[in-house]
């Protein structure tokens, strides 16, 4: 009974260590904790996204996007829309030699970090693409503090298709 008991202790810890996990997840609409909203600070590269073609991406392979709502250099994607949209923080990154055009950094408004741009748009990964090559966030639509947002991957050679997530994000 003892080899009993102790895997019913150890399947008990783990429902309640899932059940923290899934609490964490700022699932309720409110303004994410800033520490919790950015991904941290990363090389960018290039990889081959099927449908899509060549597309920048973070240092875990995960697709970048931008929206058309962040014009000029001008970041609009602040408070709730960082529980959805995680900046490409650049801290501490120093542009490589013979990186891909039109990459570059701002400041953002809202703590004064270091974000990856491409062609002057911010650069964000998306919180529902978990893995290398998932593009959950193309063409997607959604809306934080009044401000309807529109996203792309950032595609730097091929043809950027409409995911399924046009007419919008599920919770969003």
């Amino acid at each position: 009974m003892g080899g009993y008991s102790r895997g019913l202790a150890l399947v008990a810890g783990l429902g309640a260590a899932a059940a923290v996990l899934v609490a964490c997840g700022n699932g309720t609409g409110a303004a994410p904790d800033p520490d919790d909203s950015v991904m941290a600070p990363a090389a960018i590269a290039t990889s081959s996204v099927a449908g899509l073609g060549t597309v920048l991406v973070d240092a875990a392979g995960k697709t970048l996007y931008f929206t058309d709502q962040d014009t000029n250099g001008t970041v609009r994607c602040t408070g709730a829309c960082l529980g959805a949209w995680l900046p490409a923080l650049a801290a501490g990154t120093t542009l490589p030699p013979g990186s891909v055009a039109g990459l570059s950094v701002i400041k953002r408004p809202d703590d004064g970090r270091e974000q990856f741009t491409y062609q002057g748009q911010p650069l964000y990964e998306f919180h529902l693409d978990g893995m290398a090559g998932q593009i959950n966030g193309n063409e997607a639509h959604d809306r934080f503090g009044g401000t309807s947002f529109t996203w792309h991957a950032a595609v730097v050679a091929g043809t950027a298709v409409v995911s399924s997530n046009e007419g919008g994000i599920p919770g969003y």
